[in-house]
């Protein structure tokens, strides 16, 4: 189990890597033959998740974080088997709710980074006609207006929007996790002393 278990580790890095060098612009054939390799040991398990429509948002493709949650799933397992843990139903429904509260909250704050990054570059950019602002623009508005349209009805300024809905993106972070820790760790004392 313990050697299972540093194979799934091993290769939940290699597709981390995998993700990092899918941003990152292929400039030299060195990188590009590096990103090819790397592309045909992970696609396999990949594409099993990229046709989930609903992990898609726009052009962002969040299907790695549920192929890296599955593969993190079977590494908490093997490694509790390897040191002959018994692991009760509680523990891993406690795991994997924890696990995708995490992945949920960092896509929030992700969301939020983007959208502080826009707002510097309303700022700071002396040509707002880029394609590249243009197609950010066009992605993150739907977000930001549906977000907005919770709380208010009223038109509000996208940069102000941008700023509002990014300040409420973080505190969903950092104060959903928060809570969610003290939540879990309730219901675990809860079931302790039943």
């Amino acid at each position: 189990m313990r050697i299972l278990s540093t194979v799934l580790s091993v290769y939940s890095f290699i597709i981390f890597l995998s993700i990092l060098l899918s941003w990152i612009p292929s400039r030299s054939s060195r990188l590009m033959r590096i990103k090819l390799y790397i592309n045909q040991i992970t696609n396999p398990y990949l594409n099993i998740f990229r046709g989930i429509q609903w992990l898609r948002i726009g052009n962002l493709d969040l299907s790695p974080l549920l192929a890296l949650l599955i593969l993190y799933f079977g590494i908490y397992i093997t490694d509790n088997m390897a040191s002959l843990e018994l692991l009760s139903g509680w523990d891993l429904l406690f795991w994997l709710v924890w696990r995708i509260w995490i992945i949920v909250t960092g896509v929030f704050l992700l969301f939020a980074i983007i959208m502080l990054f826009r707002l510097l570059m309303l700022y700071v950019s002396r040509r707002p006609s880029l394609t590249f602002l243009s197609n950010l623009d066009s992605f993150l508005f739907p977000v930001v207006s549906r977000t907005l349209g919770l709380f208010t009805n009223r038109t509000i300024p996208y940069p102000w929007a941008l700023g509002i809905v990014a300040g409420a993106f973080i505190a969903v972070r950092f104060l959903g996790r928060w809570g969610m820790a003290l939540l879990l760790e309730f219901l675990r004392n809860l079931l302790n002393s039943l």
